[in-house]
């Protein structure tokens, strides 16, 4: 059933794709193509260095490695930093 669906999507996606004139010939789908490289780099640097941030500030707190590394983690501020973690190691795995 996923397989099949998957194909679907992928048929449905490269036909909505043609219909709009956004095949791989497009300038636009060129200038995407050419910029990705560029983005990527981009957001793995700025999730890096916010992750870097976030180490060296562990590192300067007096606070216990336990409870510092609790309050980080609760709340939204956990989320953008495991979020940043992840665009950062799959940027650089890319």
């Amino acid at each position: 059933m996923g397989s099949r669906l998957r194909d679907g999507t992928g048929l449905a996606a490269h036909a909505l794709r043609m219909r709009l004139g956004a095949g791989p010939a497009a300038p636009a789908a060129r200038a995407l193509g050419l910029a990705c490289p560029f983005a990527l780099a981009a957001a793995a640097a700025a999730c890096g260095l916010h992750v870097l941030r976030w180490y060296a500030g562990l590192f300067a707190s007096p606070a216990p490695w336990g409870l510092e590394l609790q309050a980080d983690l609760s709340g939204t501020w956990g989320v953008l930093l495991v979020s940043s973690l992840f665009v950062f190691v799959g940027a650089a795995s890319a």
